[in-house]
């Protein structure tokens, strides 16, 4: 059993599509061509806090009764859903109660082994400034 088929936080995911703006380019959505979402996908991850919201606990108008920032950047690392990401840049997440924004392409790091391979998301707290 690899370490990550205990991971401790459920992870709600959902797959992004691109579709055209109207002036040329490509837009990402979660809808698929019927309107409807598209079918999110849940996996158990490793959440790691990379970056905290505003400019420390004193400026944060969301801290705690303990003084400590909320964490606004977290890495999360999970298997591989299918062989590949869960989602893709601009896809989006929930975890904890809150909605999360994928910042980058997704990693995916493989393994001599199916166990060994992973996968890295940046994710931002979604709405947070």
């Amino acid at each position: 059993m690899a370490i990550l088929d205990r991971a401790n936080e459920e992870v709600l995911a959902y797959p992004i599509r691109y579709e055209g703006d109207g002036y040329g380019g490509k837009t990402p959505t979660h809808l698929g061509e019927d309107g409807k979402p598209l079918t999110p996908v849940r996996f158990r991850a490793y959440v790691l806090p990379v970056g905290y919201s505003g400019a420390g606990w004193a400026v944060d108008i969301r801290t705690e009764a303990q003084g400590w920032a909320d964490v606004q950047r977290v890495r999360v690392i999970c298997k591989p859903v299918d062989g590949a990401p869960p989602t893709g840049k601009w896809g989006r997440i929930e975890f904890r109660n809150q909605a999360w924004t994928v910042q980058e392409e997704p990693k995916l790091f493989r393994g001599s082994r199916t166990s060994q391979s992973y996968v890295s998301l940046l994710v931002e707290l979604l709405g947070d400034a």
